[in-house]
């Protein structure tokens, strides 16, 4: 049977998009707080070749608010708010599934629509605007949610520790075996010193043209890295997907001691997985291992730990209010993702400021809270009078097939 079929032969009408008084507002908190830690990540891709750095095991920033930056970003967002996201993605696809079933829609289907607007809106993302979009990936490994719709939440459990600790356990062999440089790429190595001055030249001081050109070659280097940690984000997928099957978000309070034990048990295990990112330079061998293991495990558990940290806060009625404002954050999260990859390339590229390769981790933290601070304005501005963001609602309208009011009380 056709995994996007639902009811063969039969035709019905499309659901309606999810109302505000439907969202679950947690959902959107968590949203939120991971755009902040995504921003943070980000803001050294967009401000200095550190995908060829990091090749090379270079302390490209010697100064001592640099480094202590480098190792806040390391030990708090590095490979964990990426994970949270794909989290949401498949806790996502779930319940848009079973809300679509309860509005008698076609699911499936429509869920592969929507997938289908993500992925154009990605590939002009990742062409025009900036190499390191994600967007693409998570719409293609999407479709593969598909065929997990009907599976029984054990299944999606096993599959997802599957994924992650299958690959992990074997390249860590590998890599035990061989060393640290199993890790690395050879070629990419020996190539970063000269693709460091060439990102430096085309994005700081080149025409569009020559950032045109450079965003496209970085664009094949950061798609084979997510083709690679694939296995990764499609298990958060399936942990989302769990999570949106046993019904824990939709019902917190029922399910508080299970988020509970998660919370205790990640930390417990991430922690000890996290400090030894503190523990070696990036010159060292061991480096690149410890690394590695973060991509894989401590970062996916980690992730684990702020979900539920925030889930068990968001029940305190003090601590929802402190954090409402990154609620509407978290519903324009498209538009804000997009968002930030406009004005930090517009702050870094020679079209704009032109600062590329001029601003140290430390001011790149300054940069994204204020960036940060300006979209949590900006979202709770936006949502007292419209009822989607502007790409949320470009995103509805193309996936149903009809025009959606976007002004409160009509167009």
């Amino acid at each position: 049977m056709n995994p996007l079929q639902d009811r063969p032969g039969q035709t019905v009408p499309l659901p309606a998009a999810t109302q505000q008084a439907d969202r679950i507002q947690e959902l959107d908190l968590i949203r939120g707080i991971a755009l902040l830690g995504i921003l943070i990540v980000n803001m050294q891709v967009f401000s200095y070749p550190v995908i060829y750095v990091s090749e090379l095991k270079l302390n490209w920033w010697e100064g001592m608010w640099d480094r202590m930056a480098e190792a806040f970003i390391a030990f708090v967002a590095q490979d964990k708010s990426r994970p949270m996201f794909s989290f949401l993605f498949g806790l996502g696809f779930m319940i848009f599934v079973q809300r679509a079933e309860q509005k008698g829609g076609r699911p499936l289907a429509l869920f592969a629509r929507r997938l289908l607007v993500l992925l154009g809106i990605g590939l002009i993302h990742a062409y025009f605007i900036w190499f390191g979009d994600i967007l693409v990936t998570y719409a293609v490994l999407g479709f593969f949610l598909i065929f997990f719709r009907g599976r029984a939440p054990r299944t999606l459990l096993r599959w997802a520790c599957g994924l992650l600790l299958v690959p992990a356990v074997l390249l860590t062999a590998a890599g035990l075996l061989e060393g640290p440089g199993i890790f690395g790429d050879p070629q990419l190595k020996a190539a970063a010193p000269a693709l460091i001055e060439q990102s430096l030249q085309a994005y700081g001081q080149g025409s569009w043209k020559d950032i045109f050109a450079q965003n496209s070659f970085d664009w094949q280097i950061a798609l084979a890295g997510y083709l690679t940690l694939s296995p990764v984000l499609f298990a958060m997928f399936l942990l989302g997907a769990y999570a949106g099957k046993t019904g824990v978000f939709q019902h917190v309070a029922e399910h508080r001691k299970r988020v509970q034990k998660v919370w205790i048990g990640s930390l417990a295990l991430g922690l000890p997985l996290l400090l030894p990112a503190l523990m070696f330079e990036k010159s060292e061998p061991a480096y690149k291992f410890v690394e590695f293991i973060g991509l894989w495990l401590t970062g996916p558990v980690m992730s684990l730990f702020y979900i539920c940290s925030i889930l068990l806060l968001a029940q305190i009625p003090l601590w929802r209010r402190l954090l409402a404002p990154l609620q509407a954050v978290g519903r324009m999260a498209a538009t804000n993702y997009l968002g930030q990859s406009v004005v930090c390339t517009w702050i870094f590229y020679s079209y704009g400021l032109g600062l590329y390769g001029q601003v140290g981790p430390a001011g790149g933290l300054a940069i994204a809270a204020a960036v940060f601070g300006a979209q949590v304005l900006f979202s709770n501005l936006w949502l007292k009078r419209y009822r989607f963001g502007p790409v949320e609602w470009i995103w509805r309208t193309l996936t149903y097939g009809r025009m959606s009011s976007i002004r409160k009380g009509g167009f």
